[in-house]
């Protein structure tokens, strides 16, 4: 897999508008948000996981055809399968999307959300990275473990640079997926 890239100034906007990493091992999910004030082709971007101590993609998938509206959301899980409470029935029933490798992150892996310019269904270098959650070439620790962050500030953040999960999320609390494939709220304490 590529190295990650960044560059700047895309006119995008789908950020990662939530982020549920929670207890057992079909409780992570995560949902995107379109904040370009249009509607977007979601086949033109792909997710991507950096685990652990990796600065590159450990897993990625493209995201499949479909229309997002403006201010809509699109969610991604592991599974939407198993015995609840793994997934929690809001996950199970909200996802959109599976995506068992991007969405099998443990408290410290990244997400990243890029615009795949070259149109290969793949990362690489050409493709210019949307947002992230968490600074991609720095493992945190499992400092997002058994947690629920949902966005407030919608400036996306390209990965580079000092992440402050606090300044950008609020914490909730474990498997606590009530508004996951609903549109966040730009509104931080």
């Amino acid at each position: 897999v590529a190295p990650l890239t960044v560059i700047a100034g895309t006119p995008n906007c789908l950020i990662i508008s939530e982020y549920i990493e929670g207890s057992g091992s079909n409780n992570k999910a995560f949902e995107l948000y379109n904040c370009s004030g249009m509607p977007m082709q979601l086949s033109e971007f792909g997710v991507c996981l950096v685990s652990n101590a990796n600065t590159t993609c450990s897993a990625a998938a493209p995201l499949p055809v479909q229309t997002l509206p403006a201010a809509g959301v699109f969610t991604v899980c592991r599974t939407r399968s198993g015995a609840a409470p793994d997934p929690v029935a809001d996950i199970a029933s909200n996802c959109n999307f599976e995506a068992g490798g991007v969405a099998n992150f443990n408290g410290n892996d990244r997400l990243v959300v890029y615009r795949d310019v070259d149109g290969n269904g793949q990362f690489g270098a050409a493709d210019t990275v949307i947002d992230a959650f968490g600074e991609l070439a720095t493992d945190p620790g499992s400092i997002w473990a058994d947690s629920t962050y949902r966005r407030c500030n919608f400036t996306p953040y390209t990965g580079t640079g000092a992440f402050d999960v606090a300044l950008t999320y609020t914490k909730h609390a474990s498997n606590d997926a009530s508004d996951y494939g609903t549109a966040p709220v730009e509104t931080c304490p």
